[in-house]
């Protein structure tokens, strides 16, 4: 599968992944409501998450592609993503990191 991803990125740019029978369409659906929440944050709340690895922290707006925004992490293991989350939301946010606990470990499935 790895191959066939980065071929996929080498000749087109991008490739889509359709996982319906892998990730259940909830899962999904909590997944992308908790990118909304994240993302629609204030920019200095996002500028926090900050790591000198390359492509993690946080990759904000700026003149060149301004419409992009990104965030980069580690595996998120339960540890991790409970200090994201109380970084992002000081006063907590639990559903927040149960969602990408729980979307990481389906993603294992994918191979």
């Amino acid at each position: 599968m790895s191959k066939r991803v980065r071929e996929a990125c080498e000749s087109h740019g991008y490739f889509l992944l359709i996982c319906d029978e892998i990730i259940p369409k909830d899962v999904r659906g909590d997944m992308f409501d908790g990118m909304k929440e994240l993302f629609n944050l204030p920019e200095e709340t996002k500028q926090q998450h900050i790591c000198s690895k390359p492509y993690r922290g946080y990759n904000g707006k700026n003149s060149i592609i301004p419409l992009c925004q990104s965030f980069g992490m580690d595996v998120p293991l339960t540890a991790s993503a409970e200090a994201f989350t109380n970084l992002m939301w000081p006063q907590g946010n639990t559903p927040f990191w149960y969602f990408i606990n729980s979307f990481y470990y389906y993603t294992l499935y994918i191979y």
